[in-house]
């Protein structure tokens, strides 16, 4: 990723795709979110200045994307 960023990109937000995929069951989904979240956290360490992750929240349960929203942005950053 940081080599493409040397074509005179400065920063990218990095977002989830295949991650969109709905899943019925919640609890899955929302232990997949916190993987991919934990997953991306450490992926952007590298450039923290130059790499910016948008988290995943699991939308099927208000709730638990409240949850993971907080503990994306408190605990991730």
């Amino acid at each position: 990723m940081l080599a493409d960023l040397e074509e005179g990109i400065d920063v990218a937000v990095l977002y989830p795709t295949a991650m969109l995929t709905w899943i019925e069951e919640a609890d899955i989904y929302g232990a997949a979110c916190r993987a991919y979240n934990n997953w991306l956290h450490d992926y952007c360490a590298v450039a923290r200045s130059r790499l910016y992750p948008v988290a995943l929240v699991p939308l099927q349960d208000p709730q638990a994307a409240i949850v993971e929203m907080t503990r994306a942005f408190e605990h991730l950053g």
